[in-house]
C-alpha cells in the first residue's frame, strides 16, 4: 500500500462520512454508562441490585475501546484512502488532546471535591501517582478510559502505515502478554482496541459488511430476545471464566450489544433516537458530563429510598449531559467561534 498517496482532503471527506450504526452504538454505550455510574448510589442498601446492574455493563469501558480502534481500522486503512503521514499526525494530535483534557478533567474534579484523590495537593507526587497516571494493573483516578484513548492512539499513530499482518501480530503479542499477566487492564485495554481495528479493516474491505448483512436480516424482536436470553450466561460467566479469556467473552458481549442496538434505536421514536444518536455524536462531551453529575448527585442528595435516591439519579443526570449536548450542538451550529473551539479541543 503505498503511503504518501493520501491527501488530507481526502482524509477530511472520509472522516465526514458518519456511520450511523457506530452513533447508535456509542450513543447506547453513553446511556449505559449513566446508569452504570447512577448505580453507585444502591450499593450500600440495594448491594444485589447494585451487583446486577454493574456485572451486566462489565463491556462498557472496554466497548468504547473497541469502538475507538474500528473507526481507526475504518476510517485510516480504508483500501481507498491509503493512510499516510497525515493520518499519523491526526492521531498523535488526537491523543495529545485527549490527554490534555483527562488531566484538565481530573484537576476540576478534585478541586471540585468530587474525587478520591488522597492528596489535597494538586501538585505534589502522591496526586500525580494516584490520580493522573494510569498503573499497570489499570488504576486511574477518574476518566480513566481516556487514558486508555491517549495510549491506544499513541500507539495507532506509529502502526497507521503497517500491514494488516503486522497488526495482527501485534495484537497476538498483546494477547500473549495479558495472558501472562492478566491482572492488567492496560493491555486488556490495548488488546479490545486492536480488536475492534482490525474489525475496523475487515469492514473497510467489505468482508464484515458480508457478515453484518446476514445478521441484519434478523428482527428486532429476535435481536431483543438473543440480547434478553445472554445476559444471565455472561452475569455468570464474568465471575467465573478465568481472567485469560476475559478479552474473548468482552468481545462477544459488545458484539452482541452492538448487533441488538443497531435497529432496535433506528426503530424508536425519531426524537428519542436523534437524542441518543446525539450522545454518540458528542460522546467525549457527554462522558466527561454524565459522571460528575452523577457523583454529584450521590453526595449532595439525600434520600432514604434506595430507588428514588437512583432514579432521581438517573433523571438528573440524563437531563444535565442532554442539556449540554443540544446547548453545544445549538452554539456549534450558531456561531463560528463555537465550532472553531470544539474542533481545537474535541476534533
Amino acid at each position: 500500500m503505498p503511503a504518501d498517496v493520501t491527501k488530507p482532503k481526502q482524509l477530511a471527506k472520509v472522516k465526514s462520512q458518519r456511520l450511523r450504526f457506530v452513533d447508535n452504538f456509542k450513543g447506547l454505550l453513553v446511556v449505559l454508562m449513566v446508569f452504570y455510574h447512577s448505580a453507585f448510589v444502591l450499593h450500600a442498601e440495594q448491594r444485589d441490585a447494585y451487583l446486577f446492574i454493574t456485572r451486566n455493563m462489565v463491556f462498557l469501558h472496554s466497548a468504547f475501546l473497541f469502538v475507538t480502534g474500528f473507526l481507526v481500522g475504518s476510517y485510516y486503512f480504508s483500501r481507498q484512502q491509503p493512510a499516510g503521514f497525515s493520518a499519523s499526525w491526526r492521531l498523535l494530535t488526537r491523543a495529545m488532546k485527549i490527554a490534555a483534557v483527562f488531566v484538565t478533567a481530573n484537576l476540576l474534579v478534585t478541586w471540585c471535591g468530587l474525587g478520591s484523590a488522597a492528596s489535597s495537593n494538586l501538585l505534589s507526587w502522591k496526586f500525580l501517582r494516584d490520580s493522573l497516571l494510569v498503573s499497570v494493573s489499570g488504576e486511574a483516578f477518574a476518566f480513566e478510559i481516556l487514558a486508555y484513548f491517549v495510549m491506544y492512539l499513541t500507539l495507532a499513530a506509529l502502526t497507521v502505515r503497517v500491514s494488516d499482518r503486522i497488526v495482527w501480530s501485534m495484537s497476538l503479542l498483546i494477547l500473549l502478554a495479558y495472558a501472562c499477566w492478566p491482572s492488567s487492564k492496560t493491555l486488556l485495554m490495548l488488546l479490545m482496541a486492536l480488536a475492534g481495528e482490525c474489525a475496523g479493516r475487515a469492514y473497510s474491505t467489505g468482508g464484515l459488511q458480508r457478515i453484518a448483512s446476514i445478521g441484519s436480516q434478523c428482527s428486532t424482536w429476535i435481536r431483543l430476545l438473543v440480547l434478553a436470553l445472554t445476559r444471565p450466561l455472561f452475569y455468570v460467566a464474568y465471575s467465573e471464566v478465568p481472567e485469560a479469556l476475559e478479552p474473548l467473552l468482552l468481545m462477544v458481549d459488545t458484539g452482541i450489544w452492538w448487533w441488538a442496538s443497531t435497529e432496535l434505536i433506528d426503530g424508536m421514536h425519531v426524537g428519542i433516537a436523534d437524542s441518543i444518536r446525539s450522545f454518540g455524536t458528542f460522546t467525549l462531551v457527554a462522558y466527561l458530563v454524565q459522571m460528575p453529575v452523577a457523583r454529584l448527585c450521590a453526595s449532595q442528595l439525600r434520600l432514604d429510598n434506595a430507588w428514588l435516591f437512583y432514579g432521581l439519579t438517573l433523571l438528573l443526570t440524563f437531563a444535565v449531559t442532554f442539556g449540554v449536548i443540544r446547548l453545544a450542538e445549538a452554539l456549534i451550529g450558531r456561531f463560528r467561534f463555537a465550532k472553531q473551539g470544539y474542533k481545537l479541543v474535541f476534533g
